[in-house]
Formats: C-alpha cells, sequence, structure tokens
C-alpha cells in the first residue's frame, strides 16, 4: 500500500514521476517532458508577447501594474489557447496519476502473489 500512495504522490508533484518510480521509464520520461513544456509554453508566450509590448523594458523599472495589464490583454485576447493548453496539461497530470496508480497496485499484487506460499 505504501508503494502506491508513494507513487500518487510522486506523480502529483510531477506528472510522470511515478511512472519512474514503478519503473517505466519511457513513459516517465516522456510524461515528464510533455507536462513541462504544457506548463512552460505559456510563460514563454506571455513573456515574448510582454517584452514586445513594453518598449522601455529594458531602460529601467517598470511598473507592476503595466506589466499586469500587458499581461491581462494578451490571456484575454489568446484565451482560448491558454484554456486548451490548460485543459491539456490537466488532462496529462491525471493520466499520469491514474496510470501510476493502476501499474503500482498492479506490481504490488504481483509482488504479493510471489511472497505467497505454495501448496
Amino acid at each position: 500500500m505504501k508503494k502506491i500512495i508513494f507513487a500518487i504522490l510522486l506523480s502529483f508533484i510531477g506528472p510522470g514521476l511515478g511512472q519512474i518510480y514503478n519503473k517505466e521509464n519511457k513513459k516517465g520520461v516522456l510524461l515528464l517532458m510533455l507536462s513541462s513544456t504544457l506548463f512552460f509554453l505559456p510563460l514563454v508566450w506571455i513573456l515574448t508577447h510582454i517584452r514586445s509590448q513594453i518598449p522601455n523594458l529594458k531602460s529601467g523599472v517598470v511598473p507592476p501594474e503595466l506589466v499586469q495589464s500587458v499581461a491581462m490583454e494578451i490571456i484575454m485576447r489568446d484565451k482560448h489557447l491558454f484554456n486548451l493548453i490548460s485543459f491539456t496539461f490537466l488532462g496529462v497530470w491525471a493520466y499520469a496519476i491514474t496510470q501510476a496508480y493502476f501499474k503500482a497496485k498492479e506490481m504490488t499484487s504481483k509482488s504479493d502473489e510471489d511472497k505467497a506460499p505454495t501448496e
């Protein structure tokens, strides 16, 4: 039971970590890369657009209110894209957690069967 809970917790912390713990390394690395990309893609998108819309960004201190208003404008303009990316990320995360649970449960039941005395 501890193995199952630990695999779930690892997948909750980072999608793919539970798979790596369950010795499904290829699947774990793939889920980790996919979820990282889906997590950082909107951040990079917003930062590149903020940089192009605030001309005096390098010259000194920019008021946080300006950065926030530009970021909100970008998000509202492309909200359907951000929603799609967000829900895809959440789906990958849920998939990683459930798959870590089922694989850990399968591995635990196999190890219990191996330990059981045969008659």
